[in-house]
């Protein structure tokens, strides 16, 4: 997955070379924009199938590290695309570095009229210092060089990271200082009052000598600072002392980031082309775009209905014959199944284990096979069942795992509102049902529930069994997990998967 998301990216990067080659019309002004663009991604992340994919028509990669043009057909000749890798290790790193610093000043002395964009894929914070010392050079007398930080990774400081939380740092101390500028002023302007017992001039006709630039007042804030500073640094961690070293606060003085929070290609291209085009920049800058791993998994779970998830999940297990449980078991199943959905789980399988012996009681089997799948989406998922084996099919799905998990587990995805809930709240309740039935049910009760419970325990042991072979220690964690205080004698595991034992 890690491969496809690095792919999805690139191509999306891409994408963006083509969107801002092409003319633009900008109040009333025709210009054509011819961006160099430079890529950065660690060779040995990317799979073997990903490898050949991008060897063979997407973007051309070298495994020395050395940079090679890439062949996008039709895009126009001015667009300069070059993506080369960067090793782990601190040398490798550094030489990719003073590559990428080296191609970058040759091409923008070619193309001094056109503006230059620098793209960094998993740019670590030595490359960004290259670059971005580059950058400063080249924008203390033009203010057209555009560069993007991308980041697919959060396991190690990246740097869009760092850039964005060092912008935010200063950020914040200059409304700091400004606040204490404004009071200060306040305080002068009532001791001129109560000293001349006459009202003073608006601060508007005072002129504007006080006010500087963002960068200004950020760099003279940062020097009176500086102490401060260095005693903070101290006890610094690992991160911190790797920010210092990229300079970061003096690239910050003359490049302002634009931080791109979203996961939505579109906002991207509409933040860079609209300052691409602004005939008069207020000044040069740099995009900061988090692509977080996890927190993509995350979005993407969070928004269910949304049809370019459901479009990524389709080409994920064509391509990439991975589950999707073993997505979010890697990247956000500890944030989908948190303390407090387990206790919505908990407390709604109590209230459907009230509330269904009274109304079989008073309606009848039916009214609780109603109100069962209203509650749970079981008929969703019972009666379309075999609609997903021909959907499946027909994509030519390849399959690394027992039959029909795949189906399942994309199917849950696509269909349902809650599908780890559904699925464990409708074995836990069958199960539940299932032991009152023996009692003082019918047979015909026990018959039915014994079908439902059967259906959503395969599905329910499906999804739990794939987490724990695509990842044993976090599926362990997960299978184990316990809930509320009050739920001590029940496990995931438990609740779920009881299709082993006899019914």
């Amino acid at each position: 997955m890690v491969g496809y998301l690095r792919l999805e990216l690139e191509q999306n990067l891409l994408r963006l070379t083509q969107q801002i080659t092409r003319p633009k019309v900008f109040m009333g002004k025709r210009r054509m924009i011819y961006p160099f663009c430079i890529g950065i991604t660690p060779f040995e992340r990317i799979k073997g199938s990903q490898r050949e994919q991008l060897n063979s028509g997407y973007i051309k990669i070298d495994s020395r590290g050395d940079l090679r043009s890439s062949d996008f057909g039709d895009l126009d000749p001015h667009v300069n695309v070059h993506f080369f890798c960067k090793e782990d290790d601190e040398h490798k790193s550094e030489e990719a570095a003073k590559k990428c610093q080296l191609k970058l000043l040759s091409e923008i002395m070619k193309e001094k009229s056109n503006e230059v964009v620098a793209l960094l894929i998993d740019g670590d914070l030595k490359v960004l210092d290259f670059v971005c010392e580059m950058v400063k050079e080249y924008n203390k007398d033009n203010k057209n060089l555009l560069l993007a930080v991308m980041a697919t990774d959060t396991k190690n400081p990246s740097a869009a990271s760092e850039l964005k939380k060092a912008w935010e740092e200063k950020k914040k101390r200059y409304e700091e200082e400004e606040k204490k500028r404004k009071d200060e002023e306040e305080t002068k302007k009532k001791k001129n009052e109560d000293a001349q017992g006459e009202p003073s001039k608006p601060q508007s006709e005072q002129g504007d000598e006080t006010r500087g630039s963002i960068s200004k007042e950020i760099s003279e804030n940062e020097e009176n600072n500086e102490n401060n500073n260095n005693e903070e640094v101290t006890g610094a961690t690992e991160t911190t002392e790797a920010t210092e070293q990229t300079n970061i606060k003096t690239i910050l003085e003359s490049i302002e980031p634009v931080i791109i929070e979203s996961f939505s290609f579109r906002d991207i291209i509409t933040s860079i082309l609209g300052e691409a085009q602004n005939p008069n920049p207020k000044q040069s800058f740099t995009f900061a775009v988090q692509r977080d791993l996890k927190d993509y998994a995350i979005a993407l779970l969070k928004n269910s209905k949304d049809d370019e998830a459901n479009d990524f999940f389709k080409i994920a297990f064509e391509y990439n014959n991975e589950t999707f449980v073993d997505y979010v078991l890697n990247y956000g199943a500890k944030d989908l199944l948190n303390e407090h959905q387990l206790k919505e789980l908990y407390l709604e399988a109590e209230h459907l284990k009230k509330l269904l012996p009274k109304k079989f009681e008073e309606h009848g089997l039916e009214e609780i096979r109603n109100f069962l799948s209203d509650s749970t989406d079981f008929e969703k998922i019972t009666l379309q069942q075999k609609d997903t084996d021909s959907r499946a099919e027909k994509h030519k799905m390849n399959t690394n795992f027992e039959e029909d998990k795949e189906n399942v587990a994309e199917y849950f995805w696509k269909e349902t509102e809650r599908p780890f809930l559904n699925a464990l709240i409708a074995a836990w309740v069958a199960d539940i049902l299932k032991k009152q039935s023996e009692k003082k049910f019918d047979q015909e009760l026990i018959k039915a529930y014994k079908e439902i419970k059967s259906k959503f325990e395969e599905r329910a042991v499906a999804i739990l069994e794939t987490a724990y072979k695509s990842d044993s220690s976090a599926g362990r964690t997960l299978l184990n997990y316990y809930g509320e205080p009050h739920w001590p004698n029940l496990r995931l595991i438990d609740i779920a998967a009881r299709a082993e034992l006899e019914v």
